[in-house]
């Protein structure tokens, strides 16, 4: 059984141009994902955000190991948000898998990652942002 999960949402009368300094409420900065390997199987995974933003290579040697990523570059996190799954085999690495997850909020986001090598989500805290239509990418 999944756990509950719990998710926000923000009204406003006022425009989206009025929330903010940019016509997008959501921005990458504001997002964080959290990872954790529940495998004893060596894999690393890279993470694009929609602004382009690109997490170095998270790598995971031992189960329980734990890595994040939260954009640096300023810019729009609406949209999706791409997952690559590269599995290690000795000195090689091979990418066995690829998701694409559209996210439309802030807050944070925990994964785990298990035999299977799939990012499933485990946790969420998250306040739900709906473009409105009026994203810049």
């Amino acid at each position: 059984m999944a756990p509950h999960l719990q998710t926000l949402t923000l009204t406003s009368s006022r425009p989206l141009q009025q929330l903010g300094g940019s016509c997008c409420p959501v921005q990458a900065q504001q997002i964080e994902l959290e990872f954790k390997s529940v495998t004893q199987q060596e894999f690393s995974l890279r993470i694009t955000a929609p602004n382009g933003d690109e997490s170095d290579l998270l790598e995971f040697c031992t189960i329980s190991a734990v890595q994040k990523f939260t954009p640096a570059n300023k810019g729009c996190g609406h949209g999706l948000w791409r997952i690559e799954v590269n599995q290690r085999l000795g000195a090689q690495t091979q990418l066995v898998h690829v998701e694409s997850i559209p996210l439309d909020g802030v807050g944070s986001l925990g994964f785990v990652v298990g035999d299977d090598l799939l990012p499933k989500i485990e946790s969420r805290l998250w306040l739900r942002l709906p473009s409105g239509g009026c994203c810049r990418k």
